[in-house]
Protein backbone atom coordinates (compact mmCIF):
# COMPACT_ATOMS: atom_id res chain seq x y z
CA UNK A 1 0.00 0.00 0.00
CA UNK A 2 1.53 3.34 -1.01
CA UNK A 3 2.11 6.10 1.50
CA UNK A 4 2.26 9.75 0.42
CA UNK A 5 3.25 13.05 1.99
CA UNK A 6 0.66 15.69 1.11
CA UNK A 7 2.13 18.50 -0.95
CA UNK A 8 0.57 21.68 -2.25
CA UNK A 9 -1.73 21.05 -5.20
CA UNK A 10 -3.85 18.12 -6.27
CA UNK A 11 -3.12 14.57 -5.15
CA UNK A 12 -4.06 11.51 -7.23
CA UNK A 13 -5.17 7.96 -6.39
CA UNK A 14 -6.58 5.23 -8.64
CA UNK A 15 -9.93 3.58 -7.92
CA UNK A 16 -8.27 0.22 -7.18
CA UNK A 17 -5.62 1.75 -4.91
CA UNK A 18 -5.58 1.96 -1.12
CA UNK A 19 -3.23 4.67 0.13
CA UNK A 20 -2.19 6.43 3.29
CA UNK A 21 -1.48 10.16 3.27
CA UNK A 22 0.51 12.08 5.88
CA UNK A 23 0.50 15.78 6.69
CA UNK A 24 3.62 17.47 8.06
CA UNK A 25 2.55 20.44 10.21
CA UNK A 26 6.03 21.54 11.33
CA UNK A 27 5.68 24.91 9.57
CA UNK A 28 2.29 25.63 11.16
CA UNK A 29 2.68 27.64 14.35
CA UNK A 30 5.80 26.82 16.35
CA UNK A 31 7.66 23.58 15.61
CA UNK A 32 7.66 22.82 19.35
CA UNK A 33 3.85 23.07 19.71
CA UNK A 34 2.13 19.76 20.45
CA UNK A 35 -0.30 18.32 17.89
CA UNK A 36 -3.49 16.58 19.07
CA UNK A 37 -7.12 15.71 18.28
CA UNK A 38 -6.82 14.83 14.57
CA UNK A 39 -9.94 14.16 12.51
CA UNK A 40 -10.72 14.06 8.81
CA UNK A 41 -13.64 14.27 6.43
CA UNK A 42 -13.84 13.24 2.79
CA UNK A 43 -16.45 15.03 0.66
CA UNK A 44 -17.22 14.14 -2.96
CA UNK A 45 -17.08 17.50 -4.76
CA UNK A 46 -19.61 16.66 -7.49
CA UNK A 47 -22.53 16.48 -5.05
CA UNK A 48 -21.13 17.62 -1.68
CA UNK A 49 -21.80 14.27 0.00
CA UNK A 50 -19.64 13.29 2.99
CA UNK A 51 -18.27 9.84 2.06
CA UNK A 52 -15.75 9.54 4.90
CA UNK A 53 -17.24 6.32 6.30
CA UNK A 54 -17.38 4.66 2.87
CA UNK A 55 -13.84 5.48 1.68
CA UNK A 56 -11.66 5.43 4.81
CA UNK A 57 -10.51 2.71 7.19
CA UNK A 58 -8.23 2.51 10.19
CA UNK A 59 -7.21 5.24 12.57
CA UNK A 60 -5.34 8.52 12.36
CA UNK A 61 -2.07 8.87 14.25
CA UNK A 62 0.39 11.57 15.27
CA UNK A 63 4.14 11.21 15.49
CA UNK A 64 5.74 14.51 16.46
CA UNK A 65 4.62 16.98 13.75
CA UNK A 66 3.42 14.30 11.29
CA UNK A 67 -0.29 13.44 11.13
CA UNK A 68 -1.00 10.16 9.35
CA UNK A 69 -4.53 10.01 7.97
CA UNK A 70 -6.89 7.05 7.79
CA UNK A 71 -6.33 4.79 4.78
CA UNK A 72 -8.28 5.94 1.72
CA UNK A 73 -9.77 3.34 -0.59
CA UNK A 74 -12.60 2.66 -3.02
CA UNK A 75 -12.84 6.08 -4.66
CA UNK A 76 -15.04 6.48 -7.73
CA UNK A 77 -13.25 6.75 -11.04
CA UNK A 78 -13.46 10.26 -12.50
CA UNK A 79 -14.49 11.87 -9.20
CA UNK A 80 -12.72 14.53 -7.14
CA UNK A 81 -12.79 14.69 -3.34
CA UNK A 82 -12.08 17.43 -0.79
CA UNK A 83 -10.20 16.15 2.26
CA UNK A 84 -10.36 18.26 5.41
CA UNK A 85 -7.91 17.47 8.20
CA UNK A 86 -8.73 19.14 11.52
CA UNK A 87 -6.30 19.14 14.44
CA UNK A 88 -5.18 21.17 17.42
CA UNK A 89 -1.66 22.60 17.60
CA UNK A 90 -0.44 24.71 20.47
CA UNK A 91 -4.02 24.97 21.75
CA UNK A 92 -5.32 26.41 18.46
CA UNK A 93 -7.92 24.57 16.35
CA UNK A 94 -6.68 24.33 12.74
CA UNK A 95 -7.73 22.80 9.43
CA UNK A 96 -5.84 21.81 6.31
CA UNK A 97 -7.60 21.08 3.02
CA UNK A 98 -6.42 19.19 -0.03
CA UNK A 99 -8.00 17.85 -3.20
CA UNK A 100 -7.77 14.19 -4.17
CA UNK A 101 -8.66 13.14 -7.71
CA UNK A 102 -9.39 9.62 -8.93
CA UNK A 103 -8.58 9.75 -12.66
CA UNK A 104 -10.94 8.22 -15.16
CA UNK A 105 -8.07 6.41 -16.92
Amino acid sequence: MPSYIIEEGWQYIRETETATFSLNVTKVGLPSDAVSNPSMTVVRRSDGVDVTNEVTEGDMSIEGQLITLKRIKGLERGKTYRITVAYTKGGEALETLFVLHCPSR
